[in-house]
């Protein structure tokens, strides 16, 4: 798989309410750690949203490959370590950023960006 992937290891509360989204669903899985909760807080704050959840467990490792295999996928997002990222990419349910770094994001620090296979 060739691909860029955003990572980044801040939330902040400014991420809530307006967030340009004009319509879509956010069903987040991810570990239950206070950061990570605030990212699904704010995250499901977002204005423009049908659908706004998430599933915040220490067993998100035993569920998120499964959940987000399906059409649609049950998960839309999952907050992953870089333990598990492997699993997923596996799988092919890691899906490349490619077109939206290249669109988007013109002021991320190349540290900040993981490239594979470029």
């Amino acid at each position: 798989m060739t691909g860029s992937f955003l990572v980044t290891a801040s939330a902040t509360a400014s991420m809530a309410a307006d967030c340009g989204i004009t319509d879509g669903r956010l069903s987040i899985i991810g570990n239950e750690f206070p950061a990570i909760q605030t990212v699904a807080r704010n995250a499901q704050e977002c204005q423009g949203l049908s659908e706004a959840k998430g599933n915040l467990t220490a067993d998100h490792q035993k569920i998120n490959l499964a959940g987000m295999q399906g059409d649609p996928a049950e998960y839309t997002t999952a907050i992953v370590a870089n333990s598990s990222i492997v699993a997923l990419i596996n799988e092919d349910v890691i899906r490349p950023l490619d077109d939206l770094i290249a669109t988007h994001g013109q002021d991320i620090p190349k540290n900040q960006l993981i490239t594979i296979n470029g």
